[in-house]
């Protein structure tokens, strides 16, 4: 079974088709009873159907480019449509009240037969002017449509983007030719025997001849017993000096007598 592309989904052709029909014929029922009550044709109510088609088929959010034209032709439709109806809903009621009761098929006969008399060249412009109206409401949004996906199209592609795309175009070549894959294979390779060899010839760490600190504690001690030798050494020197005084004292008493 044949089926759209997504593409063709999204551009609303059907949808805007059928949403222009359907406010073509309320357009067109609507101004034959206004037509039908009032008995007369309104200009505006012809341009007012273009319209109304218009806003139907932008609802559907158009963006095939042949909606446009369509618009205008469904717009001119609901128009003559609205127009015909009018006129043989009209002509039922006046022969009824002259006393001829008409079917609508034969007020349709006679309207067709007459259809030059009941057109003239300012209805057919006012119908020109409603198919323009719809128109140009599904022409504005179909080419904003199309702009914006202009733009997005046309937007550049950023620096990793470009990265990524560039190394899998690499990578998809490389993988494609045998050459370059045996070639890439046998670059690890040596690589990695160039690596090993490299640690092999490493020489050990000589061991350090530097003495360890000593700790905190020993290096107190050392601190502390100097102090203390440095306090006795005076009193040694007293003990000596006092000493030697003795003993010159003993002489001088010996020679004395």
């Amino acid at each position: 079974m044949y089926e759209n592309s997504p593409a063709q989904q999204k551009s609303g052709l059907v949808p805007g088709i059928l949403a222009g029909l359907a406010a073509a014929i309320v357009g067109a029922v609507l101004y034959a009873v206004i037509i039908d009550v009032t008995k007369h044709e309104y200009s505006y109510g012809t341009i007012a159907i273009g319209i109304l088609v218009g806003f139907a088929m932008m609802a559907a959010k158009p963006a095939h480019p042949a909606l446009p034209a369509i618009a205008a032709v469904i717009a001119l439709a609901g128009a003559i449509l609205g127009t015909l109806a009018g006129d043989v809903a009209l002509t039922v009621k006046i022969a009824a009240e002259a006393g001829f009761p008409l079917s609508y098929w034969d007020a349709f006969t006679l309207v067709k037969d007459n259809i030059g008399e009941l057109v003239d060249l300012i209805t057919v412009l006012i119908w020109a002017v409603g198919a323009s109206a719809g128109f140009s409401f599904v022409n504005a949004r179909v080419k904003g449509v199309l702009q914006g996906a202009a733009a997005a199209s046309a937007a550049p592609v950023t620096a990793p983007e470009a990265g990524g795309a560039q190394d899998a175009s690499q990578e998809s070549q490389t993988a494609g030719t045998p050459d370059a894959a045996a070639e890439t294979a046998e670059t690890a390779e040596a690589k990695a025997a160039g690596a090993e060899t490299a640690e092999a010839e490493a020489p050990a760490e000589a061991p350090s001849s530097e003495p360890a600190p000593e700790p905190a504690a020993a290096v107190k001690d050392d601190t502390k017993d100097d102090t203390v030798e440095g306090e006795a050494i005076p009193e040694a020197a007293k003990e000596t000096a006092a000493a030697r005084t003795d003993a010159e004292d003993g002489e001088l008493e010996k020679a004395r007598s």
